[in-house]
């Protein structure tokens, strides 16, 4: 699949103020590598692992579309995206932005893990995560209900830290990448009926 070079004072970056806006444009610009099309957890993996820095995390969770909100059968998706500093910078929304005409909603955010990047790293690194698995977040859940094993990984990301769910069936039906962000999931679809609610 093809693969798209972001111009860092081409990117939108909603939520950078416009007071930080310079400054983080030119943080991120060597950090930038080329981005793919519905590869967000691999998108955000790769810029974290090149930034090797201590403010930049690598955060998985969920987004939803806030046009869709409205049916009762939507459900957030797994999503990826970085954090510099304290600014969500999501190189695959930036990516549809450029390639859209037409105006796109900005998508509300739930956070499920935060890794840094040395805890990204090990994780790819110790435990293969690349065969069969796009997300750090399922692959550790999976093995937890697997094997159970302590590992050597840092102390906030070893197994008994990954909330547990019934896994076996989540497996069996091939949705356990939904099973693992069930949590987030959750908590932003409360979040955003609060939200409605609060403005009826």
């Amino acid at each position: 699949m093809q693969t798209t070079r972001l111009e860092a004072d081409k990117l939108r970056l909603p939520g950078v103020p416009s007071d930080d806006r310079a400054r983080i444009v030119e943080c991120i610009t060597p950090w930038l590598r080329g981005v793919r099309r519905n590869h967000c957890f691999e998108n955000a993996q790769s810029f974290v692992l090149a930034a090797r820095a201590r403010d930049v995390k690598y955060i998985e969770g969920v987004y939803a579309d806030p046009r869709f909100l409205v049916s009762p059968d939507y459900k957030p998706l797994p999503h990826a995206w970085a954090v510099v500093e304290r600014y969500r910078i999501d190189l695959t929304l930036e990516l549809m932005l450029m390639l859209s005409d037409a105006p796109c909603e900005i998508p509300e955010y739930e956070t499920e893990k935060e890794y840094s990047h040395e805890q990204l790293a090990a994780v790819l690194l110790e435990k293969g995560i690349d065969r069969g698995y796009k997300d750090i977040t399922s692959f550790l859940l999976d093995q937890s209900d697997r094997r159970g094993e302590e590992t050597s990984l840092p102390e906030d990301v070893k197994w008994k830290d990954i909330q547990k769910w019934p896994c076996e069936h989540a497996r069996r039906e091939g949705t356990i990448c939904s099973v693992a962000f069930k949590p987030a999931a959750d908590r932003l679809i409360e979040r955003l009926r609060a939200k409605s609610q609060s403005h009826e």
